[in-house]
C-alpha cells in the first residue's frame, strides 16, 4: 500500500508508531502517531497522512527512535525532535519538543543513527556522539549514566556508521 503525499523518497526511517520520510528535495514528511511531538509539526495529534516536519530544509538523512525523530542536514548540523525524557534529542533538558531544532555542540556529522530511546551521530573524522537512555551502557562512554546532551564516545575514531536497539549500539567503523 502506498502512502499519500509522498513524491521522490529517497530514504526512510520508522519508529515504534510514527514513520519518516526523506523526499529528494530535503523536506522531512511524519506521519502516525505524534504523542510526544515525534512528527515535529508543532502538535501531538496522531496523523494518518504524511505531514512536513517543520523547518527542516535540505536534509539528507532521516532516523527514528521509539518516539523521537533525527534530521542531518547537508551542512551537517543535526535536527531532533520528539520525546526527550531520557536525553535522546540532545537539548540538556527532559521537556518533549514538538517543533524540530538544531542539537548544539556536536561538529559537522556525516551520518545519523537512533535506538529506542538514544540517538548517536558519527562525525566526518569518524568520531561517535551518543545521548539519550544508558542503562544498558548503549551509549559506549563505560557507564550506565543517562546523558543529556551528547557524549563523545571514548575509543572510536573511525566510525562509518551507527545504529541501536533497545539497549545497545552497533557501529560499522571505516574500511579506509
Amino acid at each position: 500500500m502506498r502512502v499519500s503525499g509522498l513524491t521522490n523518497v529517497v530514504a526512510l526511517a520508522a519508529g515504534r508508531n510514527h514513520g519518516l520520510a526523506l523526499e529528494s528535495d530535503g523536506t522531512v514528511m511524519a506521519w502516525g502517531l505524534d504523542s510526544s511531538g515525534q512528527l515535529g509539526n508543532g502538535s501531538t495529534a496522531l496523523s494518518g497522512v504524511p505531514v512536513p516536519a517543520s523547518g527542516v530544509a535540505a536534509a539528507v538523512r532521516v532516523a527514528a527512535g521509539a518516539t523521537h525523530s533525527v534530521a542531518l542536514l547537508a551542512d551537517g548540523r543535526v535536527m531532533t525532535w520528539g520525546e526527550a525524557g531520557r536525553g535522546q534529542i540532545g537539548s540538556g533538558r527532559t521537556v518533549d519538543r514538538t517543533v524540530p531544532a538544531v542539537v548544539a555542540g556536536i561538529p559537522l556529522i556525516a551520518s545519523v543513527g537512533c535506538g529506542r530511546d538514544h540517538t548517536l551521530a558519527v562525525t566526518r573524522t569518524g568520531a561517535l556522539w551518543a545521548r539519550g537512555l544508558n542503562d544498558f551502557g548503549q551509549l559506549g562512554d563505560q557507564t550506565t549514566t543517562t546523558r543529556l546532551a551528547p557524549v563523545l564516545v571514548d575509543g572510536i575514531d573511525d566510525a562509518a556508521e551507527a545504529h541501536g536497539g533497545r539497549g545497545y549500539t552497533v557501529v560499522r567503523r571505516s574500511t579506509a
